[in-house]
C-alpha cells in the first residue's frame, strides 16, 4: 500500500497534506523528554541528560559485482567473489569509524549475498551502510574514507562496488536557551544533570526545521532500546517528567507569547 492509501484508510485526505504544514515561529519552542537509548546516565548514575543536538544521519545502498562460477572448479585465485569483497567492505566501515575521534557510530545491518548456494562462489552482494554524528562534515568525511577503503578492496577481489544515497537527515543542535530552562529546572529538584548528543532521531529533530528545540534525557537501563529488555525505573520517568514540567513553567515566563 502506498502512504495515501494509508492516510484514505485512517480517515484523512492526502490532497490536504500540506495544508497541515506549521509555518516557521508558529512555536514559541519544542520540549521532548525521552529515554537515552544509551548507557551513559546508566553507567553514570546522571539522573538527567540534557541534549546538545540530534545527529545527521546519511545511508547508502552498497552492490559488490563480481562474477557466480562453479564454487569446486574456480581456482582461488581466479575468483571474483562478491562476497569476501563485501566482507572487506564491512570491517572497512568499523574501522573508519573507530578511527575518528568523538561519539559518531557507523552501522552494516546486513549482508545479502546471491545467489545463496553452497556450491556457487557470490556474483553479488548487497548491503547498506547508515553513519551517524552532530558533525554533518564528519559524516561526509568519513564516507569519503570508507570509499576510498572500498576501491581498495574492489582491486584486491577483482570486483565492483557501487553505492547510492538512500536517507539523508541533518543534525539538529538544541536551543541554548531552553537548554539553561532545563538545567534551572532540575537543579531546583537537586538533579545532576550530563550534557551528551542523541545519536537516535527524534520528533524534535523535524520540529527544529521551524521552532527551537530542547531535548531532556532519563537513563536507560544498560543502554538498551528497542528491545522487551528496554527499561527505564519509575523514579527516573518521574524525575524527567517533573523536570519537564518545571521547564515549562520557566519558559512560559520567558518566551514571546505571540
Amino acid at each position: 500500500m502506498t502512504l495515501a492509501d494509508w492516510l484514505r484508510r485512517y480517515g484523512q485526505n492526502p490532497a490536504q497534506l500540506t495544508d497541515a504544514r506549521i509555518p516557521s515561529g508558529a512555536l514559541a519552542a519544542y520540549l521532548e523528554l525521552h529515554i537515552e537509548q544509551g548507557p551513559n546516565l546508566h553507567e553514570t548514575d546522571v539522573p538527567i541528560g540534557i541534549v546538545q543536538g540530534i545527529v545527521g544521519i546519511k545511508s547508502w545502498d552498497c552492490v559488490v559485482t563480481g562474477f557466480a562460477n562453479h564454487a569446486g572448479t574456480t581456482p582461488m585465485n581466479r575468483r571474483k567473489d562478491a562476497l569476501i569483497a563485501a566482507s572487506k567492505d564491512v570491517l572497512a566501515v568499523r574501522d573508519v569509524v573507530r578511527g575518528e575521534q568523538g561519539s559518531q557510530v557507523g552501522n552494516v545491518g546486513y549482508v545479502k549475498a546471491e545467489p545463496a548456494a553452497v556450491n556457487v562462489v557470490p556474483g553479488r552482494a548487497v548491503f547498506p551502510v547508515q553513519l551517524r554524528d552532530l558533525n554533518a562534515a564528519k559524516v561526509d568525511l568519513m564516507w569519503e574514507h570508507i570509499q576510498q577503503r572500498f576501491a581498495e578492496v574492489d582491486k584486491e577481489e577483482n570486483v565492483e562496488t557501487r553505492c547510492s544515497l538512500l536517507d539523508h537527515s541533518e543534525p539538529a543542535r538544541a536551543d541554548p536557551s531552553l537548554q539553561a530552562a532545563l538545567r534551572e529546572a532540575a537543579k531546583s529538584l537537586g538533579l545532576a544533570t550530563a550534557d551528551l548528543p542523541s545519536l537516535a532521531g527524534h520528533d524534535a529533530q523535524e520540529i527544529a526545521r521551524i521552532a527551537p528545540m530542547a531535548m531532556i534525557f532519563v537513563p536507560s537501563k544498560e543502554g538498551i532500546s528497542h528491545s522487551p529488555k528496554e527499561f527505564t525505573s519509575w523514579q527516573d520517568v518521574a524525575n524527567g517528567t517533573e523536570v519537564l514540567y518545571r521547564s515549562i513553567l520557566l519558559l512560559d515566563g520567558q518566551l514571546d507569547r505571540k
